[in-house]
């Protein structure tokens, strides 16, 4: 008998996995716990769209299905898994469904939200003390500059005069407004 994979452990496959083999993962899972279950001795024979009955299960065979999937996937799944989800290609699905697709990845928007609620979670204090060392203020505003520029997609056009030389300020007054 093999030791349960943890459910993190699953739904960190399941994020990491492209789309498109995220069933098959939860496919894989099933038909390797209906035979471990019925003491088959490969999945070859749990066909995804065989009936769990013409499998074999009973009732305690259902009862350790659903025992042996929540351990897997973390899931609350009820004792009567096998009969609401009758094959193991609806129990998959079921599965799937309940797994989701993992946790999106963050947008640009939705960091920019985060640093939002930093700054408003931050007392004004603090953000008074880190704004009075000189150090520490100009980093965050060079940084905030750089990404705004990034965005911008100027090239860096947006940088303070202060950080240009004569060259560069002259450069960019030609190139913006062409020599005369």
């Amino acid at each position: 008998r093999r030791a349960a994979a943890p459910a993190g452990g699953l739904r960190d496959r399941l994020a990491a996995a492209p789309a498109e083999d995220r069933r098959r993962l939860v496919e894989e899972l099933v038909a390797g716990q209906v035979a471990e279950v019925l003491g088959y001795a490969s999945t070859a024979t749990v066909g995804p769209d065989r009936s769990f009955t013409e499998l074999g299960f009973d009732s305690l065979t259902a009862v350790d299905l659903r025992n042996r999937l929540t351990t897997r996937t973390g899931l609350s799944l009820p004792a009567t898994l096998v009969f609401d989800h009758p094959t193991p290609a609806a129990l998959t699905g079921h599965l799937l469904a309940q797994l989701g697709p993992g946790p999106a990845a963050p947008t640009l928007l939705d960091e920019l939200d985060r640093l939002e609620a930093a700054f408003a979670a931050t007392p004004p204090e603090t953000l008074a003390e880190l704004a009075a060392d000189e150090e520490i203020r100009s980093t965050v505003a060079a940084r905030l500059r750089a990404l705004l520029t990034r965005w911008d997609g100027d090239g860096g056009v947006t940088a303070t005069l202060d950080d240009a030389s004569d060259d560069e300020l002259f450069d960019f007054i030609d190139s913006r407004f062409g020599r005369s």
